[in-house]
């Protein structure tokens, strides 16, 4: 889950991968991972310089991330990648977060009793606190969510992608809240637009049944005056 492309997305980390660092290399908490060297993946079966290098480069690479995918990379209970980035646009640090009071947190859009108090009770334990902290130490920054353009034409309005399009569908999605929009991963009768792209899936198909209204990249560009 850390290693998800959703959280850290550090890539060449399989499951496989995972089970022979824990076994042979003693890793057993995510922190762990930014400690191993280009040197002991090489001492690993089948881990050869080119394998090791690259393993080693994504690790390294997986230092800058988002807040929102850091808080999901957590794993805190129920809290999916939109949660976790509902929340950290309501907070804007990792500090703030940690502080944050239960109502603070059950004010988050679409956040329940549940959720927040996974959330308060996951950053009031001493033992997820001195992991985060070590995170932090061995080189982990986090980006802050940037300001969002409530004055934009898509404000408030909700997205849904599918397809091919011509930037991946993460840095879509960025485009669209850094404009005030939000993003959905399916799509329902609250749907205000469904983003298409090449090859859609069936996200295509119940838009149509529903009436949603479809758009292409460039008039999604139009629309903002982009």
């Amino acid at each position: 889950h850390f290693a998800s492309r959703d959280a850290m997305n550090i890539d060449g980390l399989s499951e496989k991968t995972i089970k022979v660092l824990i076994s042979i290399l003693h890793v057993h908490h995510p922190s762990d991972l930014y400690l191993l060297s280009h040197e002991d993946f090489l001492t690993l079966e089948k881990f050869k310089d080119k394998k090791a290098k690259n393993l080693s480069q994504s690790i390294e690479k997986s230092k800058n991330v988002e807040l929102f995918r850091f808080l999901y990379a957590l794993g805190i209970g129920e809290v999916g990648i939109k949660t976790a980035r509902d929340i950290a646009n309501k907070f804007g640090s990792l500090q703030a977060i940690e502080k944050a009071k239960y109502r603070e947190v059950l004010s988050v859009k679409d956040v329940g009793p549940i959720i927040a108090r996974n959330v308060i009770d996951f950053f009031r334990d001493k033992e997820n606190l001195q992991e985060i902290e070590k995170l932090l130490g061995v080189g982990v920054v986090l980006k802050n969510p940037p300001a969002r353009d409530f004055s934009s034409p898509i404000a408030h309005k909700k997205f849904v992608i599918t397809g091919m399009l011509s930037v991946s569908r993460n840095q879509m999605s960025e485009y669209i809240i850094a404009h005030g929009g939000e993003v959905a991963s399916s799509v329902s009768p609250k749907t205000d637009f469904l983003l298409l792209g090449q090859d859609p899936g069936s996200k295509f198909d119940r838009a149509k049944a529903l009436g949603v209204a479809i758009i292409s990249e460039q008039e999604l560009h139009n629309m903002i005056g982009d």
